[in-house]
């Protein structure tokens, strides 16, 4: 193979490589974390009374997600819902963000936060899709199912201190409606609760997110 022969083949390669980055990352921007000594303001502050909860706070909103706590925000609206996973080595946390229409139809978006060093974060939005009123009443559904949103702010982790595992990737799960806001939180890769995973992975499918051992 020539000279020209291999610098066509890099660049194609190179180029092949561009493309297929950009087919599956429809946004990417960078952003920096803004860490602040009381937290980020992403969640009310009984929040952080459960282990590990809202670890992805100032990162949410370095981002620039908006804080549900605080109302809907997004004008026609009636319901919206966040999952965030906070992978258990801190190497990324992935949004899924899911709104409720007054037709009953739905939109969901996904997006990864990426930690970089100097504190710069990756933000890549992926998926961003509208979501059929049929789907839209099969979530609720399921949601009712498993009995998510029945307190204020809970837990589905196991209440004996000792069987906290560090390295279990975490799931914040919100909701905000006419009924007010709801938060709840679970350790999802090693406590799989058998009657919250189905919604779990109902969500993340519409998000297009497939777990991969237990990692979303």
């Amino acid at each position: 193979m020539g000279p020209r022969t291999r610098l066509g083949v890099i660049l194609a390669t190179f180029v092949a490589l561009i493309l297929s980055t950009a087919a599956d990352a429809r946004f990417v921007r960078y952003t920096t974390v803004r860490d602040e000594k009381d937290g980020c303001g992403m969640y009310p502050s009984d929040v952080f009374d459960e282990a590990r909860a809202g670890w992805g706070d100032c990162r949410l909103r370095s981002a620039g997600e908006s804080p549900l706590w605080k109302g809907l925000t997004m004008a026609g609206a009636r319901r919206q819902v966040r999952f965030t996973f906070n992978e258990g080595h801190g190497r990324y946390t992935r949004v899924i963000d899911f709104v409720e229409l007054a037709d009953g139809s739905g939109e969901v978006r996904r997006e990864t936060i990426t930690p970089l060093p100097g504190h710069w974060l990756r933000v890549d939005e992926r998926h961003h899709d509208r979501v059929s009123a049929e789907d839209v009443r099969r979530l609720n559904a399921l949601a009712d199912a498993s009995g998510l949103w029945k307190f204020d702010v809970g837990t589905w982790n196991h209440q004996d201190p000792d069987w906290l595992y560090f390295d279990c990737e975490s799931l914040d799960m919100e909701r905000i409606d006419a009924g007010g806001y709801r938060f709840s939180t679970v350790f999802i890769s090693c406590s799989r609760p058998k009657k919250l995973v189905p919604l779990v992975d109902f969500l993340t499918g519409l998000a297009g997110l497939k777990a991969d051992d237990f990692l979303y």
